[in-house]
Formats: C-alpha cells, sequence, structure tokens
C-alpha cells in the first residue's frame, strides 16, 4: 500500500506515500510524475520530487495490470480484457484522450508522445489504426516513428513493422 520514490545515486532520502485499498500499479512518468492505478480505477498522480498528490481521478479501466507512459501521456490497460485508456496529465486534471475495448486480450500496448495508441494482441496482431504484420507473438512494443514500431516477442532479435512492409530484423536477428 506505498509508492516510494528513490534517488539511484543514493544521495537523496527515499519518499513514501500510502496508497489506500489494494492492487495498485504504479509507473514513473517521463515528465516528473508517478501515477499509481488502483484495482478500482483510481488514478493518483503524484510529483515525483516530493511525492505530493497533484490529481485523482476514477478512471474507466478497473484492474488495470500495465502502464506505459511517453511525454504527458499515459496509457492504462488490462491485458486480459482488452481495456485501454489513455490520458494526458497536463494540468490542471487528467483528461480522457482515447478508450478502446479491443476484442482479444493483449500481450503489450505503447502509447505514443502524441497520445496515440497501439497493441499486441493475443491473437498475433498489432493493431496501429490498420493491422500491423509481426514475424510472431509480440510481447514488446514501442513507437518508433509515427507508423513504425520496435517490437520483441516470440521471435528472435527485435523488429521494426509497418503496415506498408514486413518486418524487419535491426538487432541480434539472423543475417
Amino acid at each position: 500500500g506505498k509508492i516510494k520514490v528513490a534517488d539511484l545515486s543514493g544521495q537523496s532520502a527515499i519518499l513514501e506515500a500510502e496508497l489506500p485499498g489494494s492492487g495498485h500499479v504504479v509507473a514513473a512518468a517521463l515528465n516528473g510524475h508517478a501515477i499509481a492505478v488502483s484495482s478500482a480505477g483510481e488514478m493518483k498522480v503524484f510529483d515525483i520530487t516530493s511525492l505530493k498528490l497533484r490529481r485523482e481521478q476514477t478512471i474507466s479501466v478497473k484492474d488495470a495490470n500495465r502502464i506505459e507512459t511517453a511525454g504527458s501521456f499515459v496509457a492504462v490497460g488490462n491485458l486480459s480484457t482488452g481495456d485501454v485508456g489513455v490520458y494526458d496529465l497536463r494540468p490542471p486534471r487528467v483528461n480522457l484522450v482515447e478508450y478502446r475495448r479491443f476484442a482479444t486480450g493483449l500481450l503489450a500496448i505503447a502509447v505514443s508522445a502524441t497520445g496515440r495508441i497501439t497493441v499486441a494482441t493475443e491473437r498475433g496482431t498489432i493493431l496501429a489504426g490498420p493491422s500491423v504484420a509481426a514475424p510472431a507473438l509480440v510481447r514488446a512494443i514501442d513507437f518508433f516513428e509515427q507508423d513504425r514500431f520496435l517490437v520483441g516477442g516470440d521471435f528472435l532479435g527485435v523488429h521494426v513493422v509497418a503496415a506498408a512492409n514486413p518486418p524487419r530484423g535491426v538487432v541480434g536477428c539472423p543475417a
């Protein structure tokens, strides 16, 4: 029931804040915030330097088990139900940008710095607007460029995938 922030250099004290309830998922956002989401969908946004509560709001995603961040956006997902919400953390409040319920379970989600989401499904597809081909099941995904993605999973190495082109190995792939 606590969120903790520690300076990896060990030069600053560890900060702690209490979280009511149980089943929280926590991630450090890129813009100086720590986010905690309870199983009931209560999102709390803390300033990462002081752990002071800045904003709180109930969101649509329940039993969240994945949080991904980019810029001022956070994607909160429940991989088994296929629910994903994208929220803009810029003040004064948390704003819902997009909410989607995918028809299949998810293996991975990513959010871009502009608030777009892409997901890798249990059926082996990547959904990013159009469906994108992958070498096999994708278990990790991130935006590389607007319509190209870095993926890793049940295949050798890391690949770049895009809707218009076949997957291309870029790291640790056989020549």
